[in-house]
Parts: structure tokens; C-alpha cells; sequence
């Protein structure tokens, strides 16, 4: 999941659209946990490229640091990415509810239709469609 780009610089692969919202989510994330840390941007390709303060060596140790303060975020994407093997075993109602949980942990935006795509891997699309626009109907109230 980490590899090293250069000396002061590492990626994190991801395999998922990552915006200046996740950039954002992961950097304070570091940065709270006082890591030496001084940028989060992404490569376009989905993958985070952490840039850390000059004479910080790329370390294991640091390495486990970053999964630590951002595990959150990270397995949040690792199950968007991977939803139908996570929620495999869910009713619709909790896989939309778990899909929405998920887009808002992540910073993602999202519209009904992103839902509805997503469940219906797991679920059949009519069913995913008809409870989605109850929750949409409920989220506008």
C-alpha cells in the first residue's frame, strides 16, 4: 500500500479518485498526530503522495505511523473500493445506509444515482432504486 517515491516523498496506493478533499482529510489527520508531515496531494491516478520535512528518513516506523492516524480514512476507501465484498451479507436498506456512511467518512460528494450504482452490485437495481429515493425523500425533510 506504500511506496517509496523518492527521498522525501511516498505514495499511498489507493485505486480511487482522490481530490483536494481526501488530500485534505488525510494531511490533518497527520497532522494531528504530530507526524513530520509537510504536504498531502494526490498523483491523479489514485494514489495520496505524502511529502514529509527535509531529514525525515522514509521509515517502517513511519510507514505504520500514517496507517495508524489515517486508518480511518484509508479502510473507508479500501470499502468503497472493495463494497461488494463488504457489505456482501446486508439488506438494502443497510448497504445504501453504509454506502452514504462511507461517501461522508471519505469527503466524497455524491448524488442518489452514485448510491443506487454502487448497491446495485450487491442488491437488484429496482429494489436499490425504490429505497434510495425514500432516504433521498427523508434526507430532504
Amino acid at each position: 500500500m506504500f511506496k517509496i517515491r523518492d527521498e522525501n516523498s511516498f505514495f499511498i496506493l489507493i485505486d480511487m479518485p482522490l481530490y483536494e478533499t481526501q488530500c485534505q482529510k488525510l494531511y490533518d489527520l497527520l497532522e494531528q498526530a504530530n507526524l513530520p508531515i509537510e504536504d498531502v496531494t494526490h498523483d491523479r491516478y489514485g494514489s495520496f503522495v505524502v511529502v514529509v520535512e527535509e531529514g525525515v528518513q522514509l521509515s517502517q516506523d513511519l510507514f505504520e505511523s500514517v496507517w495508524e492516524a489515517g486508518e480511518d480514512l484509508l479502510n473507508a476507501l479500501n470499502f468503497l473500493n472493495n463494497f461488494s465484498d463488504v457489505a456482501d451479507e446486508t439488506t438494502v436498506e443497510e448497504a445504501i445506509e453504509y454506502c452514504i456512511w462511507l461517501h461522508n467518512q471519505i469527503g466524497y460528494e455524491f448524488d442518489i444515482s452514485d448510491i443506487i450504482e454502487t448497491v446495485s452490485y450487491l442488491h437488484d437495481e429496482t429494489e436499490v432504486r425504490e429505497v434510495a429515493i425514500g432516504y433521498k425523500l427523508a434526507l430532504a425533510a
